[in-house]
C-alpha cells in the first residue's frame, strides 16, 4: 500500500525563542504563561518547554487568518 499524504488541519506553524539568560527565569515566565489556556483550543495548540535558559514556544494553528493574528500578537 503507498503512503498517502494527508493534509494535516494544523497548517499554520510558528515557533519562538527567549533566550532569559537562566533556567530560573525562563520558568518564571514559562510559570506565568502556563495558567493562560488557550481561548480557542480547537484552533490554535501551544506546546511550551525550558532548556538552558531559554523559553521555547511552539504553536499550531488552523487556517484561519484571525487565528494567525491572534498567535503572532
Amino acid at each position: 500500500m503507498d503512503a498517502v499524504d494527508v493534509p494535516s488541519q494544523w497548517e499554520f506553524n510558528c515557533n519562538l525563542e527567549v533566550n532569559y539568560g537562566s533556567v530560573e527565569n525562563a520558568s518564571i515566565v514559562y510559570a506565568a504563561l502556563a495558567v493562560d489556556k488557550e481561548l480557542q483550543p480547537d484552533k490554535v495548540k501551544r506546546h511550551m518547554s525550558v532548556s538552558d535558559g531559554k523559553l521555547t514556544v511552539h504553536f499550531e494553528a488552523k487556517p484561519d487568518s484571525s487565528v494567525h493574528r491572534l498567535v503572532l500578537l
